[in-house]
């Protein structure tokens, strides 16, 4: 077989000596040059050619052999000062910070050149050189590592490797255990997701007041006053004798280690601002912490140069100062817990101008958010990646933090993924082929139902349905598996495979924890805590973040202290040191299927051009029309509720009422917009005026346009309650897997939907919560008290009962309609419906 490449990433003309040609490695399983290093090249360097050579060895079956030389002739790896007589001296430039991952791999009649600025840029040039041969590391751990066989290799290569991201910082959410350092750190180097440029941001001043512990206790001034005492573990930043201890502590900070590009002043996590009068004249929260930064900043930049300091734009001081920014600040804005009210967009733009380099810290995967369901953690949904970085970047974002999870069933392909994208920002427009090619080589013939699977746990791409975790889900999970083992008598398949059995079996599991009445919930927990320790070699959910997380969840089981995480094995009767055989795995996958059924049905697709519909009647009980609920309180992600303009220009009136959850009231002022059809992008109107207090206010919203409008309302993981006061304006929520309507716990609500003429069954959703359906007579036909949680529903339409309004009846939670319209309103006169099935049904 022979293996013919041309690959030109970003072509340059890089020396009049050498230029790209095809050139043969290895012939009949025998190598035709050594890989060659110089003989002064640093360690790392050599271990990354032993490496290299290692992996040619296997792809070939040849024998490359490690020898020292100038790099003219052979498989030349090492930085460009490894070998001065090569013609690359000035292609890089090191004393740039920003480009210190920067490499070049190019073919030439006597072998060819994997060159790097530094050491880490030339790992980065050995690992995307063995990727252009096939090899793949998608996940950490020996079952999913991909080595390619070509006996007979032939390359032609022109490749500079340039990062779009300079900084790509994506940390693991919890800490390591024994085997999961190593695993990690090998696959964060063969995906190039370590970054020469690291500036921390991660909370600081606490390791200050440790560092400095005689002093604090010797001048308690220089700690933060809150209710009259001086114990924060913030600082009282205007007072001098704190600003020089923490600029001397930065000064040490340098000279421990001098290589270091950055240190953080991020402050401590939560509140406990400093109250003195001496603070407050310096204004806001996030004018003090920038200060502290800029005073720091200065000093070091002063000092020694090109050294820089991060913090987050983050919680209390999320929102942009009102003071400039010394320019070797980095900002980076966390896309969640961010109070102020401002956007993301409008704290990109803000910080930018007032002087910061600024980058995005994002909270991909977080056990204690996503609990490792299928499809639940952020990086599961592609989209969100593929539409975001691109954004970023635009934006002149080239700093990319956060963390994600060890979780490689729920977070896995998106983790992946994510380290193309970050490495090449145009990858984003490649993700069918990269998609396509991780099902190809982990699974070969068993290819079709493994795309089927994470189709079904991830979304590729738009036309892809959020996942919504049930039985259903589970059992679809176990088939696609079942019958992709059929297709395939490879053993490394067969192994990542049943690795995902077992992940399947960890989200079975936590379906019937989640699901478990009192009675059966701690037996429920120990099941499940015992099968996370035995998956523990597969990676596939974060172990140290799932058993920590579990234990401090819920009140509802008793936590013996010898089964806590710090307990070892063989003192720990929760911590089974063995894991599943694979017999036990096999038995895992046949319950699974027996025990979780699939619910079948057609979900049916309607069109979001809204329109009114006349002759509708509400339902009807004893002669009295029930009531619908016109405020709905809303919170979490920002939600979209539909009207329609007969006769613009019109004042559209709304209550609205913020701030209903009070230890939120500082996320900042409710932010609604409206938005017509004619101009989907961009809002035609805009308030911010209503504080989160607790009370209502009324606002006016203004439209020139006639038509479907929407409103968006953001409260910033606050919960608002929105009502309209005009009487005969339609007010429409959308409730259906994209838009998921947040109907917050606790918050009761009924509203109407429509059964259109022919309807046989309605097909919907429920994540929890009580509730009925009442039928277009307002009888009982169904009860959500009894089914369980993350569960669909059925319920028949009989004759004559369709073509009629029904109604959501006292419920809670969120309630998804999947085979009728999805959309709700408190009334009939304020119902908008699909154009297409007003057209059918009222003719």
């Amino acid at each position: 077989m022979k293996l013919f490449i041309i690959l030109t990433v970003f072509t340059i003309f890089v020396s009049p000596v050498f230029s790209q040609t095809e050139v043969m490695l290895s012939k009949d399983g025998k190598s035709l040059f050594p890989v060659v290093v110089n003989e002064k090249s640093s360690e790392k360097i050599k271990k990354n050619a032993e490496q290299l050579c290692f992996y040619l060895n296997k792809i070939t079956g040849a024998n490359f052999s490690l020898v020292t030389g100038d790099g003219t002739n052979g498989i030349a790896v090492g930085a460009f000062t490894d070998f001065p007589s090569l013609p690359y001296s000035n292609l890089f430039d090191v004393n740039d910070v920003f480009k210190r991952d920067e490499y070049i791999i190019t073919s030439h009649k006597n072998g060819i050149h994997i060159i790097g600025a530094t050491e880490l840029a030339t790992q980065h040039a050995i690992w995307d050189f063995l990727y252009q041969l096939g090899y793949r590391q998608f996940f950490p751990g020996p079952h999913w590592e991909i080595i390619p066989e070509i006996k007979n290799l032939t390359v032609k290569f022109d490749i500079y490797g340039k990062q779009s991201f300079y900084g790509r910082n994506i940390g693991k959410e919890h800490g390591f255990w024994s085997y999961n350092k190593q695993t990690w750190d090998d696959w964060m180097n063969k995906n190039r997701m370590k970054s020469n440029f690291f500036v921390p941001s991660g909370h600081s001043y606490q390791a200050i007041i440790a560092t400095n512990k005689d002093i604090f206790q010797q001048h308690p001034e220089y700690l933060g006053l809150v209710n009259g005492e001086r114990k924060s573990s913030k600082f009282c930043i205007s007072n001098p004798g704190l600003q020089k201890i923490v600029v001397d502590y930065a000064i040490k900070y340098f000279e421990k280690n001098p290589d270091a590009y950055g240190l953080s002043m991020e402050p401590s996590d939560g509140g406990g601002w400093c109250e003195c009068e001496n603070c407050k004249k310096l204004g806001s929260i996030s004018d003090r912490a920038v200060m502290l930064a800029n005073i720091v900043a200065k000093a070091i930049r002063e000092k020694y140069g090109n050294k820089f300091v991060g913090m987050l734009a983050y919680h209390y001081h999320a929102p942009y100062p009102s003071i400039n920014v010394e320019p070797n600040v980095i900002v980076n804005i966390t896309t969640h817990q961010r109070k102020g009210g401002y956007t993301l967009d409008e704290l990109i733009e803000n910080w930018q101008k007032k002087g910061a380099i600024v980058g995005i810290s994002d909270a991909f995967a977080t056990y204690l958010w996503d609990y490792g369901i299928p499809g639940s953690p952020r990086v599961s949904d592609i989209t969100y990646l593929t539409e975001n970085l691109p954004s970023f970047y635009q934006k002149g974002i080239r700093l990319i933090s956060g963390w994600t999870e060890d979780g490689w069933g729920p977070a896995g392909l998106g983790n992946y993924l994510l380290s193309r994208f970050i490495w090449d920002i145009n990858e984003t427009k490649k993700v069918n082929e990269l998609f396509s090619d991780f099902i190809e080589k982990s699974f070969g013939s068993a290819k079709q139902p493994m795309e089927k699977f994470y189709r079904l746990i991830y979304r590729i791409d738009k036309k892809d349905i959020k996942p919504l975790f049930s039985e259903d889900l589970v059992g679809r999970m176990y088939r696609h598996l079942d019958e992709a083992l059929k297709k395939t008598g490879d053993s490394a398949v067969r192994a990542r495979i049943h690795d995902l059995v077992v992940y399947t079996g960890y989200a079975e599991n936590y379906l019937k924890f989640i699901r478990a009445d009192k009675g059966k919930k701690q037996e429920c927990f120990e099941q499940l805590m015992k099968y996370i320790y035995r998956m523990r070699y597969t990676q596939m959910i974060d172990l140290v973040s799932a058993y920590i997380t579990l234990q401090e969840m819920t009140k509802d089981v008793v936590m013996p202290d010898e089964i806590k995480w710090n307990i070892p094995e063989g003192k720990n009767p929760w911590k089974i040191k063995e894991p599943f055989s694979e017999e036990e795995i096999k038995q895992i996958l046949k319950t699974g299927i027996d025990s979780n059924p699939v619910f079948s049905f057609e979900q049916v697709t309607f069109s979001e051009n809204l329109i009114p519909v006349k002759n509708l009647k509400n339902i009807v009980v004893k002669d009295k029309e029930v009531v619908g609920d016109e405020g709905i309180q809303m919170g979490g992600t920002p939600q979209k509720i539909y009207t329609w303009i007969e006769n613009a220009p019109v004042k559209i009136k709304l209550k609205v009422t913020g701030g209903l959850i009070a230890h939120y009231r500082d996320y900042g002022n409710v932010y609604i917009q409206l938005f017509s059809a004619k101009f989907p992008d961009k809002p035609v109107a805009e308030d911010r005026s209503v504080p989160p207090d607790g009370n209502p206010h009324e606002i006016v919203m203004k439209t020139s346009y006639n038509g479907l409008h929407w409103f968006k309302i953001s409260s910033g993981g606050d919960r608002t309650r929105v009502d309209i006061i005009e009487p005969d304006i339609a007010w429409t929520f959308e409730s259906k897997v994209k838009e998921l309507l947040s109907y917050r716990p606790g918050t009761m609500w009924s509203l109407y939907f429509y059964i259109p003429k022919g309807t046989k069954t309605i097909v919907g959703y429920s994540f929890s919560g009580a509730g009925k359906i009442l039928d277009c007579n307002g009888k009982e036909v169904f009860s959500f008290e009894k089914l369980p949680d993350y569960s669909y529903f059925k319920v028949d339409v009989p004759e004559g009962k369709d073509g009629k309004l029904w109604m959501f009846f006292k419920c809670r939670y969120q309630k998804l309609l999947l085979s009728v319209p999805p959309y709700l309103a408190p009334d009939a006169k304020k119902l908008l419906l699909p154009e297409e099935i007003v057209k059918k049904d009222f003719k």
